[in-house]
């Protein structure tokens, strides 16, 4: 089942790569961040520390479309996580070096430790600012699988 997940987010990401013309162009990024969980209904959960890199098209310099994958550790509980996920993001330009930029991450998260059998549903709304290759941005990381939970995400990367 896993493999079927991550054979559909390639496929979206090879007809993403098909679809270039010449104005379009090849983009990646990796981030560096920190989630600061958030207590819900009771429950401890983790902070955690991650790290991902996203590939794919970026459109006229205002949409990019890929799909990423990353590493997730929640250091409180040793357990480590594989986000794979497509996403979008849409950019403002402010000047000729900086871009206010919109972003989602959608996809599933598979556990690598012993912390759940189960696959869990990932989102990842966020808002950011580029400045020349660095990119700043905060948002919302969701997981759902027995439980849900989330918090609050900074990241730090660079855009390729």
């Amino acid at each position: 089942m896993k493999v079927k997940r991550l054979l559909v987010i390639l496929t979206v990401l090879m007809i993403t790569a098909v679809s270039a013309n010449a104005q379009n162009r090849y983009s990646a990024d990796v981030d560096f961040g920190y989630t600061l969980s958030l207590k819900k209904w009771g429950l401890e959960t983790n902070d955690r520390i991650h790290l991902t890199t996203t590939h794919g098209i970026m459109f006229d310099e205002k949409l990019f479309v890929g799909a990423g994958v990353g590493v997730e550790y929640a250091y409180d509980s040793e357990f480590c996580m594989l986000p794979l996920y497509s996403n979008v993001k849409g950019f403002l330009a402010v000047s000729n070096k900086t871009s206010l930029f919109a972003s989602v991450d959608l996809g599933y998260l598979i556990y690598l430790s012993e912390y759940s059998e189960d696959d869990a549903f990932y989102f990842c709304p966020a808002v950011g600012v580029k400045v020349g290759k660095l990119k700043l941005q905060a948002g919302y990381s969701l997981i759902s699988d027995k439980i849900t939970f989330g918090g609050i995400q900074f990241k730090v990367g660079f855009i390729f």
